[in-house]
């Protein structure tokens, strides 16, 4: 994203003839381009620390996560062809072939949610 900022922005000083009368007043092309450099250097430091330290190891973690999860069975059960109620939850879930009539895939009715799985 950076790359196409900067060519847009010194495309459209370019096609105002902006640079040029930088220059008829003085101010070298060089002394616009360094801090475009230095900003370039210091986010290609930022990104290599990123990707060299912190990246590794949040996908280090998120694989024991998922890995965790994979492992624990389910905390409750789901009968099938049937209407489950979750108290916790305040839903209904339909597991199966079902006809709810206007209700779609997940819609709401008198402040219970409702949803339909197939």
């Amino acid at each position: 994203a950076i790359l196409p900022a900067v060519l847009y922005a010194f495309s459209e000083l370019a096609s105002h003839s902006e640079i040029v009368a930088m220059s008829s007043g003085g101010v070298r092309p060089r002394r616009l381009f360094l801090p475009v450099l230095a900003f370039g250097a210091l986010l290609t430091v930022v990104t290599f620390v990123f990707n060299d330290q912190v990246l590794p190891e949040a996908n280090h973690q998120l694989k024991n996560l998922r890995n965790s999860i994979r492992q624990k069975s389910p905390t409750f059960q789901l009968r099938e062809q049937a209407v489950n109620q979750i108290e916790a939850e305040n839903a209904l879930i339909a597991s199966g072939h079902f006809n709810f009539p206007g209700l779609g895939r997940a819609a709401r009715r008198d402040g219970a949610r409702y949803f339909a799985a197939e």
